[in-house]
């Protein structure tokens, strides 16, 4: 039915990662992959933008470990802006769909709130309404971070922004609970630094022997590199086995 996913479990996959760029939830026949996926011994996880949440409800809540919908905001005018869109009252219908996946879920479910500072708009005075809104509906947590440029360096926010995310940060603790936490990366502490310094002196990244990006364009041990024909290892349809692409000489020379 899938031959992919039949390639993956025959070759020891242990999970797999439903994300952009791109909506996943798009597929047409989304709630079979994974209905499928899960019949295969494969443990899933969706990044995903919420708005079709309602569609697959059924499907996601059995088959999903975990589940991260990507938000921005705490409001629906704020939503525009953070995630501009033609779908009508998306922010509610988003948040509609979590509350019901809420209810029916067996893994986890986040809410996804990334810092954005741009021109003539700042979410950082939505960071508490927004994960208090999080815990309202039923999310196990809520998570947030800063962006980072293409070369993954992180953005330099406003000092007015960052001393705004640092009320919130302790006005954010009292929401915690037993069932509820709040999560940002270890990145964000960076930001407590005079200078934002960042050196990559490292020469192998570990994480692609363990993790690969399949992609329309094709395969990429690294996700930074994603559409970047030069890091790709080949093209994966329906006739090509998932693993005949790669070797351990391939894989750990990735990035010389």
């Amino acid at each position: 039915m899938y031959p992919m996913i039949d390639s993956f479990s025959n070759h020891g996959v242990k999970g797999l990662i439903f994300i952009g760029g791109g909506e996943p939830l798009m597929y047409p026949r989304f709630g079979d992959l994974l209905d499928y996926a899960t019949s295969k011994g494969l443990k899933n996880g969706i990044t995903t933008n919420g708005i079709l949440i309602d569609k697959y409800l059924d499907s996601i809540a059995r088959n999903t470990e975990w589940v991260r919908v990507s938000v921005d905001s705490s409001n629906e005018e704020s939503f525009q802006i953070a995630r501009p869109n033609r779908v009508p009252h998306a922010f509610d219908r988003i948040i509609n769909g979590m509350e019901k996946l809420a209810r029916v879920k067996t893994g986890l479910l986040g809410y996804s709130f990334l810092l954005l500072e741009t021109r003539g708009f700042s979410n950082a005075d939505e960071l508490y309404d927004a994960a208090r809104l999080a815990r309202e509906i039923g999310c196990d947590y809520f998570e947030y971070k800063p962006m980072v440029d293409g070369m993954h360096f992180l953005t330099k926010y406003s000092d007015e922004f960052m001393d705004t995310i640092w009320n919130m940060q302790e006005k954010m603790k009292s929401l915690e609970t037993d069932d509820f936490k709040i999560m940002m990366p270890q990145s964000m502490q960076m930001y407590r630094k005079e200078h934002l310094n960042q050196p990559k002196t490292y020469h192998e990244c570990p994480l692609i022997k363990l993790r690969s990006l399949v992609t329309p364009t094709g395969v990429y041990p690294c996700p930074y590199k994603r559409g970047q024909l030069k890091y790709s290892m080949g093209n994966v349809d329906e006739n090509h086995d998932f693993y005949s692409l790669f070797d351990d000489s391939k894989v750990y020379n990735y990035l010389d």
